[in-house]
């Protein structure tokens, strides 16, 4: 790894650290985050939103094995449930998948907007 010194003003340092504590980052996380996204145009997150973005990852993965289960024969339970009241479930999984969905694509879009430069 390679340690890289830059040289700012005292009003650039304050708008760094603006910056930095509204994305909830330090300074040094805000540049190097400023510096990925120009390079790979790669999001970077906030712990708690790093957070927030694994609980919609953890809850579609469990949208998901619901959906096996009630997909495979072999892994379904006794079936007493009349076709109506499965067809209504698997429409409110399918209504939260594409919530959560939503919500990532938000969160990413949002994310990597956060850096666009003001004149691009």
């Amino acid at each position: 790894m390679v340690q890289i010194n830059i040289r700012l003003s005292t009003h650039d340092v304050a708008r760094v650290d603006d910056r930095a504590g509204a994305a909830g980052l330090s300074r040094c996380g805000w540049v190097l985050a400023l510096v990925r996204n120009r390079l790979d145009h790669a999001p970077k997150f906030s712990r708690p939103d790093e957070v927030a973005i694994i609980g919609i990852f953890d809850q579609l993965r469990r949208i998901a094995n619901h959906l096996t289960q009630r997909s495979h024969p072999s892994l379904q339970q006794a079936d007493d449930q009349p076709d109506a009241q499965k067809r209504a479930e698997l429409e409110t999984l399918r209504l939260e998948i594409r919530m959560h969905m939503t919500a990532l694509k938000t969160a990413f879009k949002g994310n990597l907007d956060s850096w666009r430069i003001a004149d691009e």
